[in-house]
């Protein structure tokens, strides 16, 4: 059973029954990875054969794809975890210069969002959800809305760009519906031959991210007028971001914050020292500038407890 494409930003949730349903649901994912995907990049399942205490999702950020949680995804298997690591709509490609990114809409990543959830109902007794950038501001959307997440981990979430006006934030919609599409180099100078990993795009199309933006500035907008679902939320946030804007994060934990004023508790923040020089893609190994043996313990021990 493949999820139907919404058209409103409203969480619809149709949970697994049980683990047999999970599987096949997620088998139904990644039958979507056709060749044109590579193969590094297609959305991974790592089950125990059977419903476990615990499940997690990993999911990705913009331009990347599952191999970003790949090393990470084995660890929590390791520690008796289901893992799911489903690749985001129009990601993963082998032609990394493919333009389908640019038909990345809010609604989709609404749709892959409780989609994921609900196949790890049936995976774990209880469910875990992490996310990187434009995956943690997804993982915040699921921490808004779904009351059946134990815990989610939302790792510098792209709630708003580095250094862009903050002014421009209510003109996100209308940026999203009617500005023209332009391709923009994550490194204008070295282009393909940029400092990432081999299998993420080396460039991101401004409607896409306007439309990130858009399911950002909704969950904005929610945690201002009523407590998050989520039985727990840790957001990490990185000091050294240059790519997104931690102010708008700490707003995002301040405004949880206080529509659960009754128990505080569970929103909880970490944030990695600006000393510490850590890149913005902070999760993937393979990343010329990755520091992960200081990453993935800090990470583990916020999640497994």
């Amino acid at each position: 059973m493949q999820a139907t494409i919404r058209t409103n930003l409203h969480s619809y949730a149709r949970p697994a029954s049980g683990y047999f349903a999970a599987v096949q649901r997620a088998t139904a994912m990644q039958n979507q990875d056709t060749r044109e995907i590579n193969t590094v990049c297609r959305t991974d399942l790592l089950t125990h054969s059977e419903t476990t205490d615990r499940a997690i999702v990993f999911i990705h950020g913009l331009t990347s794809c599952p191999a970003q949680f790949a090393l990470l995804g084995k660890t929590f298997f390791e520690l008796g975890y289901n893992v799911f690591l489903p690749r985001m709509p129009h990601h993963g490609y082998a032609n990394r210069l493919t333009n389908s990114l640019a038909q990345l809409t809010a609604p989709q990543l609404a749709t892959f969002a409780d989609e994921v959830v609900d196949i790890a109902q049936g995976l774990g007794r209880r469910v875990y959800v992490v996310g990187l950038s434009v995956g943690g501001m997804v993982t915040g959307w699921i921490a808004q809305y779904r009351t059946d997440v134990e815990r989610a981990v939302l790792v510098s979430p792209l709630m708003w760009p580095y250094g862009v006006n903050p002014s421009l934030k209510k003109r996100v919609g209308l940026v999203a519906r009617l500005m023209p599409n332009t391709w923009r180099w994550w490194d204008a100078n070295k282009k393909q031959d940029r400092d990432a990993p081999g299998y993420s795009y080396p460039r991101f199309p401004t409607r896409a991210v306007a439309h990130c933006l858009k399911l950002a500035q909704s969950v904005m907008d929610a945690s201002r007028l009523k407590k998050p679902a989520a039985q727990h939320i840790t957001v990490m946030t990185n000091a050294n971001d240059h790519v997104v804007d931690n102010e708008t994060t700490y707003a995002l934990v301040n405004n949880w914050r206080k529509t659960n004023a009754e128990d505080p508790q569970r929103i909880e923040s970490f944030e990695f020292e600006a000393r510490m020089n850590l890149t913005h893609d902070l999760i993937a190994p393979e990343h010329p500038l990755q520091q992960i043996e200081h990453v993935y313990p800090a990470l583990v021990k916020l999640v497994n407890r």
